[in-house]
C-alpha cells in the first residue's frame, strides 16, 4: 500500500490503484510498528492483519491471512493429542485391569482355600500358577495343609491301633484260672443264697466275653 492507503502490489489485478476499506484502513494508520521488527499485527473479521513499514518508499506491506487458516494446524492438533491421550487412557484402564486381575485373582483364590480349610475341609488345595510371593504363600500353604491332614490321619491310626492293643491286652488276660474264680464266686454266692448278686455276676461275665470276643462291636455282622 503506498502512502494513500492504496494498493500499489498485489497477486489480484483488479485490486491494483483501489482504495482499501476504510475501517481496514483506518486499523492500518492506527497500527504502531514494533520497534525492533518494524512490524504490528491485529486482527480484523476473522483475519490476522500483520503490518511492515516499507520506508524506502513510504509504502506499507500489508499481510492478510485467515484465523481459521492459521489454527486449522493447532485445531487438528488438539483432536489429535486429544485422540491420544483416550486411546493412552484406555490402554491404561485395560493394563491395569490386567495387572490387577493377575494379582488379586491368585489372592481371592488362595483366600477361598483358607475359609474352606477353617470351616474344617482338609482336602482344598489352591492351585500355584506363579514363581512370585504368591506362589510362594499358595505352595507353603497346600504344603501345611498337607501336612496337618498326614498328622491328622496318624493320629487316627494311632488311635485305632491303640484300641486294637487295649483289646488284645483285655484278651490276652483271659485265661483259665480267671474264668475259673469267677464261676466259683458265682457258686459261692448261689451258697450263700445271693442269688441278685449271683444273676449280675454272670451277666457282667457274658457282657465281658461278648466285648472281647466281638473286638469292642456291640453288634456282630453275618
Amino acid at each position: 500500500m503506498n502512502n494513500g492507503m492504496r494498493v500499489a502490489v498485489a497477486e489480484d489485478n483488479e485490486m491494483l490503484m483501489n482504495p482499501v476499506n476504510p475501517q481496514l484502513g483506518e486499523a492500518i494508520q492506527r497500527c504502531a510498528p514494533n520497534a525492533s521488527h518494524g512490524t504490528c499485527s491485529f486482527e480484523y473479521e476473522g483475519n490476522l492483519v500483520t503490518v511492515t513499514d516499507y520506508n524506502r518508499m513510504d509504502w506499507k506491506l500489508v499481510n492478510i491471512v485467515s484465523l481459521s487458516l492459521l489454527t486449522a494446524d493447532f485445531r487438528q492438533n488438539v483432536r489429535l493429542s486429544l485422540l491420544i491421550g483416550l486411546l493412552c487412557l484406555v490402554f491404561s484402564w485395560l493394563g491395569a485391569s490386567f495387572l490387577s486381575k493377575l494379582v488379586v485373582s491368585p489372592l481371592e483364590q488362595l483366600t477361598r482355600t483358607m475359609r474352606k480349610v477353617v470351616t474344617g475341609d482338609l482336602q482344598s488345595v489352591t492351585a500355584v500358577r506363579t514363581e512370585d510371593e504368591i506362589g510362594t504363600i499358595a505352595e507353603v500353604f497346600n504344603f501345611m495343609v498337607r501336612r496337618v491332614r498326614k498328622l491328622l490321619d496318624e493320629v487316627r491310626q494311632e488311635q485305632n491301633r491303640k484300641r486294637e492293643y487295649e483289646l488284645a491286652l483285655m484278651s490276652a488276660q483271659i485265661k483259665p484260672h480267671f474264668l475259673y474264680n469267677t464261676l466259683d464266686t458265682i457258686y459261692a454266692l448261689n451258697e450263700l443264697d445271693r442269688n441278685d448278686e449271683a444273676r449280675d455276676t454272670t451277666k457282667a461275665l457274658a457282657d465281658f466275653y461278648r466285648m472281647v470276643l466281638n473286638k469292642g462291636r456291640e453288634l456282630t455282622i453275618l
